[in-house]
């Protein structure tokens, strides 16, 4: 019978304070995770608005393409005259 009540305290005075120590650990660690991942959110949300104006930039780089054409025209035409 005190063989029980020893293994009782042992258990109680060492085994579930290192339980508890590492519970509280790995909860601090996953609100840590938590944490960084609510920031790589928003700033993943305020990059993600940098970027409205990117399809508009195909349209550009299109009308870039027929201006440089059509200058490249123009200017021949001036040579031509010449």
């Amino acid at each position: 019978m005190t063989a029980w009540w020893i293994f009782d305290l042992v258990v109680l005075l060492v085994v579930v304070p290192v339980v508890v120590f590492l519970l509280v650990r790995m909860l601090l660690a996953a609100l840590k995770v938590k944490r960084g991942t609510d920031e790589l959110a928003a700033s993943g949300g305020a990059l993600a608005s940098r970027f409205e104006g990117v399809e508009q930039l195909a349209r550009t780089n299109s009308l870039l393409r027929q201006v440089s054409t059509d200058l490249e025209r123009y200017g021949n035409a001036l040579d031509d005259l010449r």
